[in-house]
């Protein structure tokens, strides 16, 4: 194993050969939307927060 200490963690790894450049370029998709895009979760989420403590 190559010698790591005091270099970024990634280092060792990548001076290994087990970490390399991703291979496809441009943009990432983004992913499938899930759930009512008409409820506002973060909200919901205060709310039942807030139910919680009492």
């Amino acid at each position: 194993m190559a010698e790591t200490r005091g270099c970024h963690p990634i280092g060792g790894i990548v001076a290994e050969g087990r970490a390399t450049a991703p291979a496809a370029s441009g943009p990432v998709p983004l992913p499938p939307a899930l759930g009512d895009p008409e409820i506002d979760t973060a909200a919901a989420l205060v709310s039942m927060r807030d139910e919680e403590r009492w």
